[in-house]
């Protein structure tokens, strides 16, 4: 999450929504390591989006049935 200040007197803060995009192509462990990690960070944050590249069918798999569709968008390469 991210904050910032409005005023120098008054702090004032105001979350903004993130939208990260992750390569599940390849690297060590990959997808399953990287979809791992993507279901941690939305866990912990109700602000974050993501957007996962890669197989499609993979990636569905690794999510299972537990996603919401709203803040995690797939793209099939």
């Amino acid at each position: 999450m991210f904050y910032y200040r409005l005023k120098k007197s008054k702090i004032k803060t105001k979350v903004i929504n993130m939208k990260i995009m992750l390569d599940c192509l390849g690297g060590d462990f990959a997808p399953k390591a990287t979809i791992e990690g993507a279901k941690n960070a939305l866990k912990s944050s109700a602000t974050l989006n993501l957007v996962l590249l890669g197989k499609e069918e993979e990636i569905k798999e690794g999510l299972g049935n537990n996603f919401d569709p709203n803040r995690v968008e797939i793209i099939n390469a």
